[in-house]
């Protein structure tokens, strides 16, 4: 168990199935107990203070209610299983559950467990697997939804401050608006103009396309979004690379769907991993990051993609393939896409300039067959109309010179990833750092399985990186971060020195509970 300090952070933050249903809610049985380690790697590490441990502990336990790490009906770990894994007495656990009774945030019967209270009790019919994973992705929106003043946030990767975006470019009068726009400005699949651009770019990349093809979205996130609606009903099988987008995790889940893993190694998806499930599951989508993979950086080799694209040809399963980090190859311009290469038109391909020019412009696209698109538009029409026309202007315009703008902050990221992976060697040198091809992110590798007690802790020492355990659909990496180098060198130089700090107090807690020397020294 660890400092005050990191207690501070955590701080702010049919008739007959359904009655099933309600019995095994009541009863806590259906779901899978979450085990011990994975409870108390999402708790992070605490200080019992000066009360009693065992109102600490609950005080922990009702916090990862409140803020959603553990949802409703999660089964807890047994108290002696619990116990061992926090190094106290099994009486300590026991009273901060009763406690936890008492205060109405969980249920508790002899024979049948101890399990997080929920105001409905169909929340046992979702599947205890697919909601953990969605919530362990989720830590990843969080930190934009509730950020922390004075915390150098190395596990958003986003561009800091807006690339190559000026004045002229932001100006617009009412007439521009109203002649690209239209008289009411309602544009369900986006600005006619921005789309005929779109088309036009990826046909000079060897996909032929025309704007019916094209639907401008609020950002690559809102395209993963409106990809699973689309194309996911609540009980499909999506396959996703481990470790993946956490916001594609999120998405999927939200859209019911179950998830098997593909595994990736430092040429891509692995194929004989990909024929495995292809081979063993009714997979009705997979979502690939093949160019500057959002965890890893990696860029898929030339004959995997060709191998890939020719196992979806002979299957049943759409590619959603998402290319927003693909224009931030540190070698030059991305490889064809997967979807290029397919000769079937079961794909969705995913763009953003969030990456290259302004998370906060808001403005991606889909592209897709022109069927699909049309269906989307009817979507957007029953729901939000639209993006705004001004942010639409404002891409189709930065599209003019983007090509070189890019190349030149290719040449500022693939400085600083550089400039991260010294500092890394510097400050923490018992880490492992991989060493990515692209994007905005390095992933690393700590001797020990910590990520989620550092990923908790570090917020108190004015830091924050992404644990590799959001990345995963299926409960890995708890010995993986992910550390972003999109801010400026000071940033980065600072932020490496308050990780540092987190580090050695998470190792050294480690340390002291289990009686081992986990290498967090210099």
């Amino acid at each position: 168990m660890a400092g005050a300090r990191c207690d501070e952070q955590q701080n702010r933050g049919g008739e007959v199935p359904q009655r099933r249903a309600e019995d095994e809610h009541a009863t806590g049985r259906g779901r899978p107990r979450l085990s011990a380690p994975t409870l108390v790697r999402r708790l992070g590490l605490r200080d019992a203070g000066e009360g009693p441990a065992f109102r600490s502990l609950a005080g922990s336990i009702a916090e990862a209610v409140q803020r959603g790490d553990l949802p409703g009906a999660t089964l807890l770990p047994a108290e002696r299983a619990l116990a061992a894994a926090l190094g106290v007495s099994r009486g300590t656990v026991v009273a901060a559950y009763d406690l936890l009774r008492e205060d109405g945030v969980v249920l508790r019967r002899q024979g049948s467990g101890t399990w997080v209270r929920s105001a409905e009790a169909n929340d046992g019919l979702v599947d205890a697997a697919e909601h953990d994973a969605a919530v362990r992705a989720r830590r990843l929106s969080a930190r934009v939804v509730d950020p922390v003043a004075e915390v150098i946030d190395l596990g958003l990767s986003v561009l800091a401050e807006p690339f190559g975006l000026d004045d002229e470019q932001l100006a617009a009068t009412v007439e521009e608006l109203v002649a690209v726009g239209g008289a009411h400005g309602y544009l369900p699949n986006g600005l006619p103009a921005l789309r005929e651009r779109l088309a036009e770019r990826y046909t000079r990349a060897g996909l032929p396309t025309a704007p019916e093809q094209v639907a401008i979205t609020h950002g690559a996130q809102h395209s993963v979004e409106l990809a699973a609606r689309l194309l996911v009903h609540p009980g499909d099988t999506v396959a996703l690379e481990s470790p993946t987008f956490p916001g594609a995790i999120d998405a999927f889940s939200r859209a019911g769907a179950r998830f098997t893993t593909v595994g990736l190694d430092s040429g891509g998806t692995r194929i004989d991993d990909l024929d495995r499930v292809l081979a063993t599951d009714e997979v009705r989508a997979l979502y690939l990051v093949p160019t500057c993979h959002s965890a890893t950086g990696s860029v898929m080799a030339a004959h995997r993609r060709r191998e890939l694209a020719q196992r979806l040809d002979r299957s049943e399963t759409w590619l959603i393939e998402d290319e927003a980090l693909a224009p931030l190859r540190f070698a030059g311009p991305p490889p064809p896409s997967v979807a290029s290469l397919c000769r079937t038109d079961r794909h969705v391909l995913l763009g953003s300039l969030s990456k290259q020019v302004w998370a906060g412009l808001r403005v991606g696209w889909l592209r897709a067959d022109a069927g699909l698109v049309a269906r989307l538009g009817r979507l957007r029409a029953a729901s939000d109309l639209g993006g705004p026309v001004q942010a639409q202007l404002v891409a189709l315009r930065c599209l003019d010179g983007l090509d070189e703008r890019t190349d030149t902050l290719r040449q500022v990221l693939a400085a600083r990833a550089q400039h991260l992976a010294s500092g890394l060697a510097r400050e923490l040198p018992e880490w492992r750092v991989q060493t990515p091809d692209g994007g905005l992110s390095i992933w690393c590798t700590l001797p020990v399985p910590v990520a989620d007690e550092l990923s908790a802790c570090a917020p108190a020492y004015g830091v924050s990186v992404l644990p590799g355990s959001a990345t995963s659909a299926d409960d890995t990496f708890a010995d993986r971060v992910r550390v972003s180098f999109a801010l400026a060198p000071e940033v980065l130089d600072e932020g490496l020195v308050r990780l540092r700090a987190a580090w050695e107090h998470v190792v050294g807690a480690a340390s002291t509970s289990t009686g081992t020397t986990t290498g967090g020294g210099r």
